[in-house]
C-alpha cells in the first residue's frame, strides 16, 4: 500500500479495526465513512516495515492529554461536530485547556491519550497550515501506538 494511502487509512477512519488496532478493517472501508478533508491534502509520514510487520509515523504528537466532553455516542449522528476539550500540562507544569472537535459519532471515554497529528496542506504551500486530524490512542512499550 504507498504511504499515503496508509496515512489516509490512519488519520480518517474514527475507529480501529478488528484485525489491526492501527488502522481499519477491510469490511469498514467498504462500509463506513471516513472523515473529509475538503479541497486539501494530509501530510503525514505513516511508512511501513515489513520484516516486523508494522507501520511507523513521524510528525507531531503530544504524549498526554486529557481529553474531556467527547464521551457519549451519537450513533444517528445527529451532530455535525461534538465539541469537548483537551487539557494538556506544559514542561513548566502549567494546565492548559483547549477547545476540540470530534467530527465522527463515536465516543471518546474521558480519559488521558497519546494524540497524533497529521499536518493539512493546501496545493502549492511549502509547509503543513495546520495540524488538523487528530488520532487518540494509547502509547505502548517500545514506542508503540494503540488506537
Amino acid at each position: 500500500m504507498r504511504p499515503k494511502h496508509r496515512e489516509d487509512m490512519f488519520f480518517l477512519y474514527p475507529r480501529p479495526g478488528s484485525e489491526h488496532a492501527r488502522r481499519p478493517s477491510w469490511n469498514q472501508v467498504i462500509t463506513e465513512k471516513c472523515l473529509t478533508t475538503g479541497q486539501v491534502s494530509l501530510c503525514a509520514d505513516v511508512g511501513r516495515d515489513e520484516e516486523t510487520n508494522s507501520d511507523w509515523y513521524d510528525g507531531m504528537c503530544i504524549e498526554e492529554g486529557r481529553v474531556q466532553g467527547l464521551d457519549t455516542d451519537d450513533p444517528k449522528g445527529l451532530a455535525v461536530v461534538r465539541q469537548g476539550r483537551l487539557v494538556v500540562k506544559d514542561h513548566a507544569g502549567t494546565l492548559h485547556s483547549l477547545k476540540i472537535v470530534a467530527a465522527h459519532p463515536y465516543a471518546i471515554p474521558e480519559d488521558s491519550y497519546t494524540l497524533i497529528a497529521s499536518g493539512q496542506w493546501k496545493s502549492g504551500a511549502r509547509a503543513p497550515l495546520t495540524e488538523i486530524y487528530w488520532v487518540a490512542g494509547r502509547r505502548l512499550p517500545e514506542q508503540k501506538f494503540e488506537r
